[in-house]
């Protein structure tokens, strides 16, 4: 076997730099990590609108940094939570459709029942009964199932 010995020259030094740019990328999620659990912490203590209102614009702020990796779709959904918590269920449907269309969203069945429900409180009475039953279909075994049930019970009185 005839090795190229430029090649095994250069490769340590390559082997630096990809080790160096990883652990770049380590230290860059723990950063966005603690922000986002600073994030979450605030939402969860606001008191007032405006806290909630801010709350909001943080996560959706979050969302959009490029370090935001797998924490993108919780921030998204975070956001989505906060819009719903002041009423806004239009916004709240917007930020819930955003973590939908993500791949490999860790929130997306409650995103998926969250969409539901904005529909049923924004009047959109036949998209919110098509959307509880899909729900209900595609994930059986969920936690939220018996409050799917309970809301199309709701719509259909």
């Amino acid at each position: 076997m005839v090795v190229n010995m430029k090649i095994v020259k250069v490769l340590p030094g390559v082997l630096v730099v990809v080790l160096a740019l990883c652990l770049l990328a380590e230290t860059a999620f723990a950063d966005f990590r603690e922000d986002y659990n600073q994030a979450y912490q605030r939402y969860q203590a606001a008191g007032t609108r405006a806290e909630i209102k801010a709350s909001a614009e943080a996560f959706l702020k979050l969302a959009d940094r490029a370090d935001a990796g797998a924490l993108r779709s919780n921030s998204l959904y975070w956001a989505a939570e906060c819009w719903y918590d002041l009423k806004d269920y239009a916004r709240a449907l917007n930020s819930f459709e955003k973590v939908l269309v993500l791949p490999k969203s860790n929130k997306e069945e409650a995103a998926r029942y969250k969409v539901a429900v904005c529909y049923a409180r924004l009047g959109w009475t036949e998209a919110a009964k098509w959307e509880l039953n899909r729900f209900m279909r595609d994930y059986p075994s969920s936690s939220l199932v018996g409050k799917a049930k309970k809301e199309l019970k709701g719509l259909s009185k």
